[in-house]
């Protein structure tokens, strides 16, 4: 797993990857002995173009020391443009030295309440050509709600197995193992997940089973007589979404937002546009992706995606 530190300065990479198209963009980079968590290079003709990125994941605000010691760097390395990007605010003192050094200042943030899905293609029944329709998503706001966290099923001969806890992994495995009258694994774990409880933000909820289950493959648990499961729930506050079409949940993309402090100008872009990758990765990186359902690790990227 990566940094959240990492996955900053890898997201400040994909954005700009994404706008600069004709750039070459880097994570990573050293020049003249100066590291750079992003450095973007543009060719025109016979010239290129350096911009070199410092990225900061601070709760604190951006201070002036920290804009001195990135001109300084940014100096020493003669980059051409100098951009200072953090997920927090910058002091007024900061905001004034960035200016006078001609430094770009941008914060990244991650909205909340704005979620978007990917563009639709439908094919009419009637031979017409087919159209693209943009799907809408509404937020509706937060409400209390039940997470299963541990599915826990115990085997007539005393074993112990877990489903896994991710997600969108646990409802796959739910939904796609059969019990021998046919019905789901689900329809025996919803109900313990839907009753109410007030005392307290967990509870573990146990039931005799004493049936035989069937999973799609043998990877986190087995076919047996299943003969009690215990359920650990949560409670949570979660978000309501609504949209005008049927959709796979995690089909739902959050967005992020880049915005230039000094100039208002603001880009948004979803997650699944941001690909990070980069030329200068590291072996123990990672991209998570849910369609389809993959973890890709890499060593190392012979060219940028």
């Amino acid at each position: 797993m990566i940094s959240d530190d990492k996955f900053i300065e890898l997201i400040t990479a994909a954005i700009n990857r994404l706008t600069m198209e004709t750039a070459e963009v880097q994570w990573n980079v050293k020049i003249e002995r100066r590291q750079f968590d992003v450095l973007a290079t543009i060719q025109a003709g016979f010239y290129h173009v350096l911009i070199g990125f410092e990225v900061k994941h601070k709760r604190r605000s951006i201070s002036v020391e920290m804009i001195d010691a990135f001109v300084t760097k940014a100096k020493d390395a003669k980059v051409h443009k100098a951009v200072f990007v953090s997920t927090s605010d910058y002091q007024e003192g900061a905001i004034r030295v960035a200016q006078r050094h001609d430094v770009d200042l941008f914060k990244i943030a991650f909205p909340t309440n704005e979620f978007r899905l990917p563009p639709i293609t439908v094919l009419a029944g009637d031979g017409s050509p087919p159209f693209v329709v943009q799907p809408e998503v509404r937020d509706l706001g937060e409400t209390d709600a039940h997470r299963v966290v541990r599915v826990t099923l115990e085997y007539r001969d005393g074993s112990k197995a877990n489903l896994p806890d991710e997600p969108s992994q646990m409802t796959y495995y739910l939904r796609k193992t059969s019990m021998e009258e046919g019905s789901s694994l689900l329809e025996a774990v919803d109900p313990l997940a839907s009753q109410p409880f007030t005392n307290g933000t967990s509870l573990v909820r146990r039931v005799v089973f004493g049936r035989s289950v069937t999973p799609p493959d043998n990877y986190f648990f087995r076919s047996g007589v299943v003969a009690a499961i215990e359920v650990e729930i949560k409670r949570i506050r979660a978000r309501v979404l609504d949209a005008d079409v049927r959709v796979e949940l995690s089909a739902v993309s959050a967005q992020v937002s880049y915005e230039n402090v000094l100039t208002g100008r603001n880009s948004k872009q979803t997650f699944r546009r941001c690909h990070l990758a980069g030329r200068h990765s590291r072996s123990e990186n990672s991209i998570f992706s849910t369609i389809p359902f993959a973890i890709i690790t890499w060593t190392r990227w012979s060219e940028t995606i």
